[in-house]
């Protein structure tokens, strides 16, 4: 079997995380063809193109979509457009990636859901495909034992954004991915007005349906880049840094009964410390194609826990207290 991938949307994100990945992934699997790519902005597209190894750059998507009649598209596009585009995409039966949050809100999110029922499709959570994550995942499920507490301390700095919940979704699919579905959460907000409309310290507390209780900070103009989890069970504490800002090389320490066993690297999973592979991008794009190629169930869409963490974005932008969900 072989398969077409298209990109749309050819910014940062794209650049940064997607297209390294696809150029990487198709380099190490001939079946795979990067045929185009798709923005606004020609000369970002031919950039793109040249930079990663697609074969041809467009400015409409559907356009593309006519002329190339892709097997997968990868769509990376300024938040108001991700539920209108990845719904086009969809109505055409075109396996499809879709960059975080899946929509503006909770209702544009189950617009995709509705679209995407017999499509498969992921949500680019990308924080679920670390290597260190899944690392993580795989030492405490070894352990045996239930997860007590949880902690994200999500740090960033010069953040003025007037809605800061589409970049802290990331910290709350992130602890979900480690301690399953939400119950409830409390929610407590340090306005800074005099920096800006709708600035804020975040800070959840909530109970997993495991009974887990999670601690989430997100502090966007603290003087540091970082994300680092907490997980305590009885008798063992996990501490996983990702690969950014401070913590750029990332590493995952446990400890048991006092005594530290082990403290892994992200170096020792990737050598080349690329980030686009220590901060997930790589695995969530080549986890889908390696489904889409063996005829697999694709896994991560908008069923498989993408609903609460955009309920949770909701609750915040409109400065509630409390929700069950």
């Amino acid at each position: 079997m072989s398969l077409k991938i298209v990109q749309v949307g050819c910014g940062y994100m794209a650049g940064a995380g997607h297209g390294p990945s696809l150029q990487l992934y198709a380099s190490q699997h001939p079946e795979v063809e990067l045929a185009a790519c798709c923005d606004i902005n020609l000369e970002a597209a031919q950039a793109f193109a040249q930079k990663f190894g697609f074969a041809r750059a467009y400015t409409d998507m559907n356009e593309m979509l006519d002329k190339e009649q892709p097997g997968m598209v990868n769509l990376a596009v300024p938040v108001p457009l991700t539920a209108p585009m990845a719904i086009q995409v969809m109505r055409r039966g075109i396996p499809i990636i879709l960059e975080k949050p899946p929509g503006a809100n909770i209702d544009q999110a189950m617009q995709i859901l509705e679209a995407g029922k017999n499509v498969p499709h992921r949500v680019a959570f990308n924080r679920r495909y670390v290597p260190l994550m899944l690392e993580l995942k795989k030492r405490i499920e070894q352990v045996g034992q239930p997860i007590s507490e949880i902690r994200c301390d999500f740090l960033r700095h010069g953040r003025y954004d007037d809605d800061f919940s589409s970049t802290a979704i990331h910290g709350i699919d992130a602890v979900q991915a480690i301690g399953g579905a939400y119950s409830e959460i409390d929610f407590m907000y340090r306005e800074w007005p005099e920096k800006g409309k709708g600035v804020a310290h975040i800070h959840l507390q909530g109970r997993m349906a495991s009974g887990a209780v999670a601690t989430l900070s997100f502090m966007p103009i603290s003087g540091c880049l970082a994300e680092r989890y907490a997980v305590h069970t009885p008798g063992h504490s996990f501490y996983m840094n990702m690969a950014m800002g401070m913590d750029d090389d990332g590493c995952l320490a446990h400890w048991q009964d006092g005594k530290l066993v082990e403290m892994l690297h992200g170096r020792e999973l990737v050598p080349g410390n690329e980030h686009f592979i220590t901060n997930g991008f790589y695995n969530e794009n080549a986890m889908f194609i390696d489904q889409l190629l063996k005829g697999e169930k694709v896994t991560g869409g908008m069923a498989e826990g993408a609903l609460d963490p955009m309920r949770i974005a909701d609750a915040i932008r409109a400065r509630q207290s409390h929700i069950k969900l």
